[in-house]
């Protein structure tokens, strides 16, 4: 299960794609400049992210750790040119749309 931070975690990077962010950077936008725990955190919400049973199509977009660069780099990296919140509004939108049609024909 994911936790807030996981999430928040997911939209930063979401919203900041094909950009490299090292650990330091992540705590600072995500958790704050405040959070005075372990760096581990961001490795333990990544595994999380990846573990989480979620059906997002790998042709959305994958987060990719990018070892070598003094520190592991973390961003999520998109094979097309659509957004994650884009994927999830068009999903909400379609189940929407189909609630309605259902509606509309019990209604009639």
């Amino acid at each position: 299960m994911l936790t807030p931070k996981d999430r928040s975690l997911i939209f930063f990077l979401a919203e900041h794609t094909n950009q490299l962010f090292d650990r330091e950077q992540l705590i600072e936008h995500v958790w704050g400049l405040d959070y005075d725990g372990s760096d581990r955190a961001v490795d333990l919400a990544i595994k999380r992210i990846r573990q989480a049973p979620v059906n997002w199509p790998s042709s959305e977009g994958e987060i990719k750790t990018m070892r070598g660069l003094g520190t592991s780099s973390m961003s999520i990296i998109h094979r097309r040119r659509i957004s994650i919140r884009a994927y999830w509004t068009s999903r909400y939108l379609i189940t929407l749309v189909i609630g309605l049609v259902i509606i509309g024909l019990f209604a009639a």
